[in-house]
């Protein structure tokens, strides 16, 4: 392989690289928030909001983060609502690895005493 080969690999890869950390924040950023959001809306809400919230974590957590993608990526074009591939990995993952969290601050939240709570 001559040098100029092995500079496009290089380019491909470090674009490569450049990707991969572009979709691992942002789908983290999408994930915390919505999972933050849902843990104090769950903890804070009342009674028939928390149960429909306890609902849509659990099948949230059911659905395999592939069939998410391939849903959001493949399925919203059908309805007539085109979206970008870093849009529809980030609303995926973000909504699966989200309710995750969700479910992780729910715990936190819950092991703090109202006692505890300084304003």
């Amino acid at each position: 392989m001559s040098s100029g080969n092995m500079l496009a690999i290089f380019y491909f890869l470090l674009e490569g690289i450049g990707n991969t950390l572009l979709v691992t924040f942002t789908c983290f950023l999408s994930a915390f928030l919505f999972g933050l959001t849902v843990a104090v809306l769950r903890r804070l809400s009342p009674l028939p909001l928390q149960k429909i919230l306890d609902v849509l974590v659990f099948i949230l957590r059911g659905i395999p983060i592939l069939i998410a993608v391939f849903l959001v990526y493949f399925g919203l074009p059908s309805i007539g609502i085109y979206v970008s591939p870093l849009v529809a990995m980030n609303l995926s993952v973000g909504l699966i690895s989200g309710s995750y969290l969700a479910e992780v601050f729910r715990g936190a939240l819950k092991l703090v005493e109202p006692y505890e709570i300084t304003v």
